[in-house]
């Protein structure tokens, strides 16, 4: 296992989402991951890599960005150049059969486009968005041009949308009702909606 292979961050909390798209995927599944590293969870990203590799899932990392943070917030996101990203992400593309591509935080416009770019090379590749707009602490990591440019390239291209109650009314335009949530954000192209993280009175 290579360093990017074990830094993948694929939580548990994503599997689910692998079940509701099982027609999708093939058994051997590469999973290629659009995410963030994170150097302080390093024990916990490994047990989630391998509990991805149980699910005979093969995760394949594109480092997003780079966070300075702990247990309670995020302090510094670094952006990785978006050429970088998208000539890691060609590499894998060339290499491997992908059968899925999961997207995870993006934090910046110029992310959001090379990501639009690799998805529109693959269109026959399906497309998981789990849209990180804030920090568990409340951090931002997502400001209106990034928002604007989820909803514009990311959302046409992607299979199944997995906000949060949060992030899916600010992707709506802060909608409130998430039955309308969910409807807006798929008349704005992505396929199907998952909510994840609801409170009891949100259900």
């Amino acid at each position: 296992q290579n360093g990017i292979y074990i830094l993948s961050k694929i939580q548990p909390d994503d599997l689910p989402v692998l079940d509701e798209i099982g027609d999708l995927l093939l058994r051997e599944l590469h999973l290629q991951e659009l995410n963030k590293h994170i150097f302080p969870h390093l024990l916990h990203i490994h047990f989630a890599t391998e509990t991805v590799d149980i699910d005979y899932c093969h995760p394949c990392s594109v480092i997003t960005a780079l966070t300075e943070q702990n247990t309670q917030n995020v302090f510094e996101l670094v952006v990785q150049p978006p050429e970088k990203i998208l000539a890691q992400a060609r590499t894998i593309l060339r290499d491997i059969a992908v059968d899925a591509i999961k997207i995870g935080l993006i934090g910046h416009v110029q992310t959001a486009r090379a990501i639009h770019t690799v998805l529109k090379e693959n269109p026959a590749v399906p497309v998981i968005l789990d849209p990180v707009l804030a920090a568990g602490g409340g951090a931002p990591l997502a400001d209106i041009d990034l928002i604007n440019g989820i909803r514009e390239w990311l959302l046409p291209c992607t299979t199944i949308l997995t906000p949060n109650s949060n992030e899916a009314r600010i992707l709506a335009g802060n909608e409130q009702s998430l039955e309308r949530c969910a409807a807006r954000l798929m008349a704005q192209g992505c396929d199907s909606v998952s909510y994840t993280h609801l409170r009891a009175h949100e259900t």
